[in-house]
């Protein structure tokens, strides 16, 4: 991931066992959907924190198939994101037995220390998250 620049609708690294996925407004390729519903596949992937900004639009399969993957390897799921509707519709999901948090990006310091327990990688997600929040969403 280029984090000086995101230049795509969806976006991510691993670090770690983490992925830390970038999603801004716009199409997601199925190519690089189906990447990334990969990278959540792979048995050395236990976390996902996505940090999102704007109105983002992901249809029903890619909703599915990630929904499958955060299911069936029982990933830990955390969300950073400006939408207050979606935070509460994901702690919704949290409260039917997802393992899903979200957070607003004024406690993003919150949600990096609950993916990340060394230095090393909250560094490296500080790093993600400034770069792609100081990005401007048109």
């Amino acid at each position: 991931m280029d984090s000086a620049k995101p230049n795509l609708p969806h976006d991510w690294e691993i670090i770690g066992d983490t992925i830390v996925a970038i999603t801004a407004p716009g199409q997601i390729d199925n190519d690089r959907w189906g990447k990334f519903i990969e990278a959540l596949n792979q048995p050395n992937t236990k976390k996902v924190l996505n940090f999102v900004r704007g109105e983002v639009t992901i249809d029903a399969i890619k909703r599915k198939q990630a929904a499958d993957a955060v299911t069936a390897c029982k990933l830990e799921v955390t969300v950073v994101t400006d939408s207050r509707l979606t935070r509460g519709v994901l702690t919704a999901v949290s409260w039917l037995g997802a393992n899903i948090k979200a957070y607003s990006w004024s406690d993003i310091g919150k949600a990096i220390e609950r993916v990340a327990p060394s230095a090393v990688g909250r560094s490296r997600i500080a790093e993600i998250a400034d770069a792609f929040g100081a990005y401007p969403i048109d």
